[in-house]
């Protein structure tokens, strides 16, 4: 179920214009030290599974409802962007904003193969980072994991007759 629902998360995610690369989130970002080059390409969206409390429907089959997180990362072309920047640089600088914009309006209730319409439950800026600019967009889904479930294949009987019974 999950290893489905990364891989169409992630086919939809490269379609999103601009966005260079796209990883399953494991910190990549969060050790980059001042100055360094990141060792992924920006734009990048990270998928993060948080935990996904499920309940038995029957005959092995569980739903439950998560929280996916996705991390937006670009480059700080300027660390200020006021009224006062000249506008080629403070386009480029709103470029990451516009990126959580076409996001939302790419994720806002699409759905996959074992997840159903996702909702956003929230944005948060991460700012820990200080090289990078990095917003966390938060949706609610649920899932339906069938994965569990046995695939039975019936029996067909064999049927031997014997032709001397029909005499």
């Amino acid at each position: 179920m999950l290893k489905t629902t990364y891989l169409e998360l992630l086919s939809k995610i490269t379609t999103l214009n601009g966005v260079k690369h796209v990883d399953m989130y494991a910190g990549q970002y969060l050790n980059e030290a001042d100055g360094e080059e990141l060792p992924f390409p920006t734009p990048a969206v990270f998928i993060e599974f948080t935990s996904i409390p499920t309940g038995e429907l029957g005959r092995r089959v569980q739903e439950g409802e998560a929280l996916i997180r996705f991390h937006l990362v670009s480059d700080v072309v300027m660390n200020e962007v006021s009224n006062s920047t000249p506008e080629p640089i403070r386009s480029n600088a709103l470029d990451h904003l516009g990126m959580i914009d076409d996001f939302h309006k790419l994720m806002e209730k699409s759905s996959g193969t074992h997840f159903n319409s996702m909702t956003r439950v929230g944005v948060t800026a991460d700012t820990a980072p200080t090289d990078i600019y990095v917003h966390i967009a938060e949706y609610n889904t649920r899932f339906t994991d069938e994965s569990a479930v046995r695939k039975y294949i019936p029996a067909t009987p064999s049927l031997n007759i014997d032709p001397q019974l029909n005499a």
